[in-house]
């Protein structure tokens, strides 16, 4: 079966869809950059057989939230999840290593935690076919894509690894890139939780000068955020006026630790000590550049001397003071 590489694609306006767009118009060979091409191509192999299984969505959808997509190439992408080709175009005629570059740019989302699920695996298997790679070619680029991953310094890891939102939205640490990270494990019944309101104070202080305050919701400790998401969001909301981003509630420590800790966990705090984290409302702060992780224990505030000073170092550099 042919697979339609240059199928443009129509939405539905299912519920999560692009409302309002009724159609989505092709881009040009210009536009597309090889990761939106990747996605492009790996949806229409996705939708090939008529239908987007939830495994196939899931892999197409992790590519378009945790990617590196401008907001307007993500929301055009958004439409290939709910829309199959309507439209034959020629396909692209392209030379072997832009071809390369296109499963490249798959690649790394689905290496991007170190494995590769069966679905991952099997998609990346069609998309090759469907960029016409010799297994060689794909196999050099899946061994590329491996050694970047061992170069690169294990903190680099963290904007790459996939995790939700509050709201169950996919994304990744990679959205907040270019900004100093300051990253809590937050509970709702904790004696500390009053530290809510000096990180809303530093969202509000330091946010427009490139500060993601960002929090994390953990039960491990005590089981002080035993709350549903829309709990945790209200009681955020009405006692401390939360505005600052939270992700899904995850585990912090032990078997069932989020890939993002299992890196936190490796950085020393100012005393040289590492290790799982102690309690809840530890920080671990990430400068803008992504070259330096500095971590603070709960008992240390928000407001506290040091994290003031640190956070001034790890802003972007155009907006030190």
């Amino acid at each position: 079966m042919t697979l339609p590489l240059g199928a443009a694609f129509r939405t539905r306006n299912l519920a999560g869809g692009l409302a309002g767009h009724a159609r989505l118009r092709p881009m040009s060979t210009v536009q597309r950059k090889p990761f939106l091409e990747a996605v492009r191509i790996m949806a229409a192999v996705a939708w090939a057989d008529g239908n987007l299984g939830k495994e196939e969505a899931d892999m197409v959808r992790r590519m378009i939230e945790v990617g590196p997509l401008t907001t307007d190439e993500r929301t055009f992408a958004r439409g290939w999840l709910h829309g199959r080709p309507d439209e034959q175009l020629a396909p692209l005629d392209l030379p072997v290593s832009a071809r390369a570059d296109i499963f490249k740019s798959a690649a790394r989302v689905a290496l991007a935690d170190g494995r590769v699920v069966r679905a991952e695996r099997d998609l990346l298997a069609r998309l090759q076919q469907a960029l016409q790679l010799d297994d060689a070619t794909a196999e050099r680029v899946r061994d590329e894509v491996k050694g970047e991953g061992a170069a690169a310094p294990t903190h680099a890891k963290l904007y790459r690894l996939p995790i939700h939102t509050l709201q169950g939205e996919l994304t990744s640490l990679g959205a907040f890139r270019g900004k100093a990270l300051l990253l809590v494990n937050v509970a709702s019944e904790c004696g500390m939780t009053p530290q809510y309101e000096q990180l809303q104070k530093l969202h509000q202080t330091h946010g427009g000068r490139g500060l993601a305050v960002i929090g994390l919701p953990c039960n491990q400790f005590g089981e002080q955020e035993p709350g549903t998401p829309a709990e945790i969001e209200s009681f955020c909301t009405k006692n401390y006026g939360v505005t600052f981003p939270l992700m899904e509630k995850i585990d912090v420590k032990g078997e069932r630790r989020h890939d993002i800790y299992a890196v936190l966990s490796d950085i020393p705090d100012g005393e040289g000590k590492a290790g799982d984290v102690q309690w809840n409302f530890e920080k671990f702060l990430v400068s803008a550049d992504g070259n330096r992780i500095q971590r603070f224990r709960p008992q240390v505030k928000p407001d506290d001397p040091a994290i003031i000073a640190a956070i001034e170092v790890a802003l972007p550099k155009e907006n030190k003071r």
